[in-house]
């Protein structure tokens, strides 16, 4: 399944994870959205781990401009009355995929490490909901927090945004769409980003042999997103278009050596270095797209995770 020569450089624990969770379709068999959403949470809820018993888990709901409410899900600390620094989170998942429930242990261990309070928003997913649909929710939370940060006891001048694939895509745009508003975000922590609509990098080819995340799956989450069209809708459904970057909040962006998406990452660094943006890039050796389901088992996703979460601590000690 994987090339013996990309296995021999791979961290062994995400080998056994790829082995465990790549499932070989028969050959024209397309699942349907609920077979690939009841996939995806299965997968999720297999490396799920418990909320530390200190961090206080609460469900709300925020009124969107699109007339809905946005589920959102609270990771509290008890601070004696202190308003709380807190994360916005964004979840991968391809923006189909994903929601609270799926990344619930995730929030939980970015709140016990980070020391921050973290806010989880379930963004509505597509193909039912295509882009700005999803950017709309994030916009919407993140400016929700700031005009009510009294009664929330938040911090508003103590925000960073964080995101994992899809997710970090999200959170690229938002912080971009918030840039010159009155919203102070301080930091935004980027994981293994989504921020390109074709797919000529080299990270690509490199790593098309590696299960998990194909180019076919690429398309479809694009496409899905983007109203079943290849071009973009707006350079914000794939940042790195965007032309000025610049003014942006302080960033950590991890990309992964063996996920196709790793040059997104690589190559918005760079762009935001030459923006003067304050960016740290760390190229995670070893493992692929995904590595963050193993931060509890993987030493490899155990360090990266460690530095993601000390970059926020230093933002915000």
């Amino acid at each position: 399944m994987i090339p013996e020569h990309l296995e021999a450089r791979m961290d062994p624990v995400f080998v056994q994870w790829l082995k465990a969770t790549h499932v070989e379709l028969p050959e024209g068999f397309k699942p349907t959205l609920e077979q690939m959403r009841g996939a995806f949470a299965q997968m999720a809820a297999s490396v799920d781990n418990p909320i530390d018993p200190s961090i206080r888990v609460s469900d709300h709901s925020i009124d969107g401009r699109d007339g809905h409410t946005i589920p959102v899900r609270r990771y509290a600390h008890q601070r004696n009355n202190a308003p709380a620094p807190v994360c916005v989170f964004m979840h991968g998942g391809g923006w189909v995929l994903g929601n609270l429930d799926t990344h619930n242990g995730l929030c939980g261990d970015i709140a016990l490490q980070s020391g921050l309070d973290v806010i989880a928003i379930d963004y509505r997913l597509s193909p039912e909901n295509v882009f700005p649909a999803a950017l709309h929710d994030c916009v919407d939370v993140v400016q929700y927090i700031n005009a009510n940060s009294s009664s929330l006891n938040i911090d508003s001048q103590n925000i960073a945004i964080l995101g994992d694939s899809a997710g970090a895509n999200l959170a690229t745009a938002t912080c971009l769409q918030l840039r010159d508003s009155t919203v102070s975000v301080k930091a935004q922590l980027l994981v293994y980003p989504a921020l390109a609509a074709n797919m000529d990098a080299d990270s690509y080819t490199e790593n098309e042999a590696v299960p998990g995340l194909s180019a076919e799956d690429l398309e479809f989450f694009f496409r899905a997103y983007n109203n079943a069209q290849d071009t973009p809708l707006d350079p914000l459904c794939a940042p790195l278009m965007v032309e000025d970057v610049s003014g942006l909040p302080d960033t950590f962006i991890s990309a992964a050596e063996f996920d196709p998406l790793r040059d997104d990452g690589v190559l918005y660094a760079d762009k935001l270095k030459q923006a003067g943006v304050d960016v740290t890039l760390r190229l995670e050796q070893g493992v692929g797209h995904s590595y963050l389901w193993l931060r509890k088992t993987s030493p490899v996703a155990i360090d990266a995770f460690a530095a993601q979460m000390a970059f926020l601590r230093g933002k915000f000690s």
